[in-house]
Formats: C-alpha cells, structure tokens, sequence
C-alpha cells in the first residue's frame, strides 16, 4: 500500500498540458535537456513505497533538507512556507527517463522496490523486458532515504525551444540498447533469507574495574576560580539569523548546513506547483522570531492561501492547532505567540494554523495560550 506522504502535484503549466497528448516520437523531437547543479537536488526514496520525490534547492533562503550519515534525509522544507525557496516533484509529471538523447517517459515508468536494507530505484517498460536500474539508497530506514544514482545517471531539466522548464529527466547518455543488454532483473517481491544456524557464544567472563587514585589537592589550597565577565548592559540577545552569502565566493551557511551557490537565472521557467505545508511546533512565548529584533512586528501574509497538505499525516504528527480569521489583526496576535504560524484553508475556511503536534496534551497547551490571549483557537485532527 502506497504511503500518504506520495502526493500529486496539482497543477502543470499551459505547456505540460498541451504536451500530454503527444506522441512518444514528438517528444523525443520536441524536448531538449540541459544538465543541473547536481548538489541542488536529492532524489528520496521510502522503504516500503513505490515512488521517488525529487527536492530541490531553489534560493539560499533556508535549508530545504539536511541528510545524515546513514543516508536518510530530513526534508526541512515540509516545516515552513518553501515557496520560492525549495521546489519538489513527486510523480511522471515532475519527472520521467531520459536514455540517448530520448525522452522515455511514456515508454518506462520510475518505481522503488525495497530490498533487505536498501531501496532500488528502476524504470520498468510498460512492455517486454529491459528494466534499468538507475540507483540505490544505502538504508532502508523510516521515513525519507537517499538514492545515490548509479553511475553514469544524472539529474538533467527538460528545454523547450531553449527554454528550461519545471521537469526533470533520470539522465544517461548511453543508448538504450547498451543500457537493457546490461541491465539485471529487479525482484519486486524478495523472497525472505532463511537465517543460518548460529551456535551461542559463551558469556565473557566479568570485567573487574580497579578505580585509579585521585590526585590529592594540598590542605588549606584554595579552589581555582575562573573569572566571567558580566554582561554588558543594554545588549539585547536575539536568535541568529543566517548571513548573507559574502562577495568572495564561499559557501553559504545555513542552520549549519553550507549550500552551493544559486544556478544562473533563466528566463520563462516552466512554474512548478507547490503545496502548502506544516509548520513546526511554535516556540514558547516570549521568544524573539528569527530575523525580528526588539518588538518589531511580524510581515503580514497577502494573497489566496493554500490548502493545508496532507504531508503532516506521514510524519506522525496527529492534530493542527488553528485560530478562527486571518486577518491583519488576528495574524499580528497569533504570530506574537506563535511566529511560525501562516494561513491556510481547512474545510473550505481560512485559518491561521498555529502548529502541529504529535499528542493532545501538547496541543492543548497552545490552545490554552491562544485562548487567553482572546484568539477563536481550537485544535483539529490531522487526516
């Protein structure tokens, strides 16, 4: 069964649509590709899953997902509005194969197959046999893994008319001959490893730990003290906001994460649907919203709002505290106690969610601070 993290984008462009009744021989003559910053993009994987999300790093704003050791990734970006500053795909509308210079996306479908302690990325033909195998994560953990791409595979964007758009191609140059006659089986339903017959080990003998002597101080020593200086008066003490990227070319950092610099702007970029997405638990009350010094007031949100994502259910959080109204006054106060917080649209209403929680106890406990502060809060379960 599919995990409810695999969302559909829900919008293409005007040319993506007009694109869709083509022909496999008109794609291949009509898209082009350009190659990527590679470092910009990660391509993710789910144990258990069938689908691939590709993220991607479109400004230095804010880290859009930070990757541990092991190989699983945290997608940050599903924590604040990304708009502008991270992009994804999650189906054949974001992404498709590229083999030779041709354009397969409706020749081969990407898939996931979970595999012992690993999650394989193929293309699967809609007939006939030549499956590909494009990549490997090096876990199979929960949540989101890493698929680092076999080599000779590249992330590439689509070009129309030189003009780059939204979607992205699995790249590899060879032919698609070379790549099938090379190809192995993928085995889409493992069959279980029956564990070997193991003889117990006897139990190590005790560990006895002498404890060393302590160092004797001199009678009548006084202990060392070391001097700290008072603070200084007048200095008001902020969250740190990320600097700004420096003149001279190195790396910017963000939440101690360094990113590579933005790619070269183009022009006419195919837009790329987003969706809405949780954010994190507000911090408690009283504290200073990054990039807020002092008692400035937070900006204002304008425009439609967004529909609230279902992504928050995947990552285990259970119930969404919300406040009735999002105008300019109602967003000032809820803002003031919960700085992360942002319009949405729940159940056809326009709401300001305040945060989410994994238990009711916690989710209380705002709702309890928005009340007093005489805000319409109530908290919602996530579906």
């Amino acid at each position: 069964m599919e995990r409810p993290h695999w969302l559909s984008l829900t919008a293409l462009t005007a040319l993506s649509l007009g694109m869709g009744g083509l022909n496999e021989q008109a794609i291949a003559t009509t898209f082009n590709n350009t190659q990527v910053d590679q470092s910009r993009f990660v391509v993710l994987g789910s144990a258990g899953g069938s689908r691939i999300t590709i993220l991607e790093q479109v400004s230095n704003a804010r880290a859009c997902w930070q990757e541990s050791s092991n190989g699983t990734v945290d997608a940050l970006m599903t924590r604040f509005d990304f708009t502008g500053i991270c992009a994804r795909a999650t189906d054949r509308n974001g992404y498709s194969v590229r083999v030779g210079g041709q354009d397969l996306g409706l020749q081969y479908t990407l898939r996931t197959v979970t595999q012992g302690n690993q999650i394989i990325l193929y293309a699967q033909p809609s007939s006939g046999s030549g499956t590909l195998e494009i990549g490997r994560s090096r876990s199979a953990a929960s949540g989101f893994n890493r698929i680092q791409l076999n080599p000779g595979w590249y992330l590439s964007r689509r070009t129309f008319n030189g003009q780059p758009l939204g979607h992205l191609y699995l790249t590899n140059d060879l032919s698609l001959a070379a790549l099938t006659s090379a190809s192995r089986p993928i085995a889409t339903n493992p069959a279980p490893v029956a564990p070997r017959p193991t003889t117990p080990a006897p139990p190590p003998a005790p560990i006895v730990v002498t404890p060393a002597p302590q160092p004797s101080r001199p009678v009548g020593s006084a202990p060392v003290e070391i001097p700290v200086p008072p603070p200084a008066s007048g200095v008001v003490v902020t969250r740190p906001t990320p600097a700004p990227a420096p003149s001279t070319g190195s790396p910017t950092i963000v939440n101690g994460i360094p990113l590579p610099p933005p790619p070269p702007s183009v022009s006419a970029p195919e837009s790329v649907a987003v969706l809405p997405v949780p954010s994190l638990p507000p911090m408690p009350l009283g504290q200073t919203p990054p990039g807020q010094v002092g008692s400035a007031r937070p900006p204002v949100f304008t425009g439609a709002p967004q529909p609230a994502s279902p992504l928050a259910s995947s990552l285990g959080f259970s119930f969404r505290v919300v406040v009735n109204g999002s105008s300019p006054d109602v967003q000032t106060r809820v803002r003031s106690i919960a700085p992360d917080a942002f319009r949405t649209v729940i159940n056809g209403q326009v709401v300001m969610q305040a945060g989410l929680f994994r238990d009711r106890a916690t989710a209380d406990q705002m709702l309890q601070r928005l009340s007093s502060a005489n805000l319409q809060a109530a908290v919602v379960p996530v579906n």
